[in-house]
């Protein structure tokens, strides 16, 4: 089962998935999210492209808890068209 939330704070959004499986294991979490990684780079490279745009406290957290596993990204909310920043987005 799956939960998803958002929630806006200022001019952030977070944007979490709760999974009510099996728990990861705080290895697996810190691991996922480390160069050191060697099943893949995917999530750790789209977390250290979030920090490097937009400031270190935006990216990707997995954090186990006691009935399942919570994975959210916490990213900043820019308006299309508001700045040159918003503009690289659009297509």
């Amino acid at each position: 089962k799956l939960k998803l939330t958002m929630k806006r704070n200022g001019d952030d959004l977070r944007i979490s998935v709760f999974n009510t499986g099996e728990p990861i294991s705080e290895d697996i979490c810190k691991t996922v999210l480390s160069i050191e990684n060697t099943k893949g780079y995917g999530l750790y490279n789209i977390n250290e492209r979030l920090a490097i745009n937009y400031g270190k406290k935006y990216g990707i957290e997995i954090k186990p808890e006691k009935n399942g596993t919570t994975c959210s990204i916490n990213i900043p909310i820019v308006p299309f068209g508001s700045s040159k920043e918003a503009n690289k987005f659009e297509k």
